[in-house]
């Protein structure tokens, strides 16, 4: 009687334990699902609490901004091969990574367009605020060139993340016409300095002949020289007697002068005499 009463209550006993299990499983997957869905509430507190946030290294901006620095389009005059440039500048906080660039060609229209060929690439070092540097390209066609450039990973600014330089026109036929000018230029600036170099010849020929002819008659001068030192004995004899004439025609002159000066003196005493006499009748 004893054992079958202990098995009676034994089974009892474990029908209690093991309602007891569920329920309490039970209510803790209640109170679980009352956790997990219930709304947080916020709560203001008078604590200093400094707040932290740490993002992934790979979602780090170093502030860095990048834009060309242009004034207009570009025409150059001039045949390719040649090198060509556009400016750009880090207008945001300092580099920390370095950038990409690419160039691309068009041979008529814009090189922007999807049909833009891209026909070289580079990197942008490093930049620090408001620094600036030039890209550049050695070009083997001539046409129209533009540069792209990217803004660093994980860019977050306002600016495009790919933005352009305005167009590069490498221009030939310019070039050519400019050189053609030029060779007009300078073929009629030749004939100048050869018409001025033949102007000059005959002057100097004309000076020569001159010269020549001035020779000439400054010979017979010479010789006339010459004879008159040759005759200079006789010249000097007949001046002698030229002056020895002139002395005798000029002592004839005073003597017939003194003549009449005194036929003069005679003749007014001979008028004085008879006005005299008349007087005295």
């Amino acid at each position: 009687m004893k054992y079958s009463r202990s098995t009676k209550y034994r089974k009892k006993f474990y029908k209690i334990k093991l309602i007891t299990k569920i329920l309490l499983i039970w209510y803790a997957t209640i109170a679980s699902l009352t956790f997990l869905t219930s709304e947080t509430s916020a709560y203001y507190s008078t604590d200093n609490v400094a707040n932290v946030t740490i993002q992934a290294a790979s979602s780090w901006w170093d502030g860095s901004e990048l834009m060309f620095v242009e004034k207009g389009a570009e025409n150059i005059k001039a045949c390719a091969p040649i090198e060509i440039g556009a400016e750009i500048r880090n207008v945001g906080s300092d580099m920390k990574t370095t950038a990409v660039y690419k160039v691309y060609y068009v041979d008529h229209g814009n090189p922007k367009n999807p049909h833009g060929e891209l026909v070289g690439e580079g990197v942008i070092n490093p930049l620090k605020h408001n620094e600036s540097t030039m890209l550049t390209y050695e070009v083997s066609e001539n046409g129209h060139y533009m540069f792209k450039a990217y803004q660093v990973s994980d860019y977050e600014g306002s600016a495009d993340l790919e933005i352009w330089s305005l167009k590069i026109h490498v221009n030939c036929n310019a070039a050519k016409t400019n050189t053609n000018e030029e060779d007009d230029l300078n073929q009629e600036i030749d004939e100048e300095v050869e018409e001025s170099n033949e102007s000059k010849d005959d002057e100097e020929q004309t000076e020569d002949g001159i010269d020549e002819q001035e020779d000439v008659d400054e010979e017979p001068t010479n010789e006339e020289e010459q004879v008159n030192e040759d005759d200079e004995p006789i010249n000097e004899e007949e001046k002698e007697e030229d002056e020895e004439s002139k002395d005798d025609d000029n002592e004839g002159e005073e003597t017939g002068s003194d003549e009449d000066d005194l036929d003069d003196d005679n003749e007014d005493e001979e008028t004085v005499e008879d006005n005299q006499a008349e007087e005295g009748e």
